[in-house]
């Protein structure tokens, strides 16, 4: 019988077109399998899936699991600054403040930041809005590099057995 340690580390990663999918896996002692997953929103509809495919190959072990979702760009997109729109939000919100009874020069700072954060103010371009959303290959990739990095905890987690099983007998 081989030993096998609970302790890992896994990491595989894959670039399709403007996107790059990293997986990141860890593991630590636990009497039961207690599985933790992280996956960014665009991707979650896959995470029933990686949850399958980690409880098909580990019984054990507290494990944690990252998916981060990247958008790669030859060249960096910029965002542009919509002055009607920040000019519209400013008017209706000192209005709505004065009316509250704010005085909204006190809170000038906040109000300025808050609308510079509105989507409808700093703008990106209309290709970057596109990658919001998950490309049809992209499940398949998170299920290949969740694999691969599921593949080289495993690895570790042999390897950090042979040398359990070496110690014992020594």
């Amino acid at each position: 019988m081989t030993l096998r340690s609970m302790t890992g580390f896994g990491s595989s990663s894959v670039v399709s077109g403007r996107i790059k999918i990293d997986a990141e896996i860890k593991s630590v002692n636990s009497r039961f399998l207690d599985l933790s997953c992280r996956v960014p929103p665009p991707l979650s509809a896959v995470e029933p899936e990686i949850s399958k495919l980690v409880r098909g190959r580990l019984a054990r072990g507290r494990v944690e699991l990252f998916v981060v979702r990247t958008v790669v760009s030859a060249e960096q997109s910029r965002p542009t600054f919509n002055p009607a729109a920040f000019e519209d939000l400013f008017s209706v919100s000192k209005e709505a403040l004065t009316a509250a009874g704010i005085d909204w020069r006190a809170h000038l700072p906040q109000l300025a930041f808050a609308l510079l954060s509105r989507r409808e103010v700093i703008e990106s371009t209309a290709a970057d809005d596109a990658l919001l959303q998950p490309l049809p290959e992209e499940p398949a990739l998170v299920l290949a590099v969740v694999e691969q990095a599921l593949a080289q905890l495993l690895s570790m987690r042999e390897e950090e057995g042979r040398s359990l099983t070496a110690e014992l007998i020594r």
